[in-house]
């Protein structure tokens, strides 16, 4: 005969006491967990054999396990014995990931992106995770100015507790440079600074109308060479800011600079003894 200690939390996240006296945990058993090791489990467990386990004791259990993001569900029981048994639902694994439709980006790329917050495959999968990985792809593809790209994640279950992630791209178009504007720059016209960029809001052909990030850092740096070369030592790029059309088909580029003072040198003095 065994119990499910019961634990309710309210709203405000402060717990419900359980209607389960506490008692003293002669034996732990776990059951339900095909991946994860029992030794593994104890680690993260905030309760040993020979402790009382309250209900403040079994709350902070579930907690420090369900920290872990390996289980899906979790249930704690107290049998007659004095055995505290543990019953897991594993979290699936991800055993494939698939893509579609991205030619921009390569797919050994994106799956580089989609490793750096933990999804590859061999690994534990949290269907709460979809929503960041649309985001961080989202995200590769707004730095190559590609806003209006869209993405939609396929998950398939699989035998053995895995599944396969298919994720599909449409790309669509780059969006182009509507306007760049520059702010503070007092003694160097617009068009002679704008000359100096790889982006441009004026081109026909090629791709400097085409918005990108790494683009736009590059330019940043070209200005900034270009001013401290002609002895603005004080220069400053306060900041650039983007926006986008309501379409997503365009952007507006305002780059906003402090010159500062212009330094030239009057005269050169040698000190010291010389050598012929």
């Amino acid at each position: 005969m065994f119990k499910k200690i019961m634990l309710g939390i309210l709203i405000s996240g402060s717990l419900i006491q359980s209607a389960i006296a506490g008692f003293v945990v002669n034996k732990i058993e776990v059951e339900g967990n095909k991946r994860i090791s029992f030794e593994t489990i104890r680690s993260y467990l905030p309760v040993d054999v020979g402790d009382t386990l309250t209900s403040q004791l079994a709350a902070e259990s579930l907690k420090q396990l369900y920290q872990t993001k390996f289980f899906k569900d979790i249930s704690l029981y107290q049998q007659e014995n004095g055995t505290l048994k543990i019953v897991f639902l594993e979290r699936p694994s991800i055993a494939e990931i698939s893509m579609e439709g991205n030619e921009l980006i390569k797919t050994e790329d994106l799956e580089t992106a989609l490793s750096g917050i933990g999804v590859k495959r061999g690994r534990i999968f949290n269907e709460n995770q979809l929503d960041k990985i649309i985001v961080d792809l989202r995200r590769q593809y707004q730095n190559q100015g590609y806003y209006a790209a869209e993405i939609e994640i396929q998950v398939k279950e699989l035998p053995r507790n895995r599944v396969s992630l298919l994720i599909k791209v449409e790309e669509g178009k780059p969006a182009s440079i509507g306007r760049i504007t520059l702010v503070g720059n007092k003694t160097y016209k617009d068009s002679r600074l704008k000359n100096l960029m790889l982006l441009s809001d004026t081109s026909l052909i090629g791709d400097s109308d085409k918005y990108a990030k790494p683009k736009l850092q590059s330019d940043q740096e070209t200005i900034k060479s270009y001013y401290m070369d002609r002895g603005f030592a004080e220069f400053n790029l306060k900041d650039s800011q983007v926006s986008l059309s309501l379409d997503k088909t365009q952007v507006f580029i305002t780059m906003n600079f402090e010159e500062g003072p212009q330094y030239t040198v009057s005269e050169v003095v040698f000190s010291g003894e010389t050598i012929l």
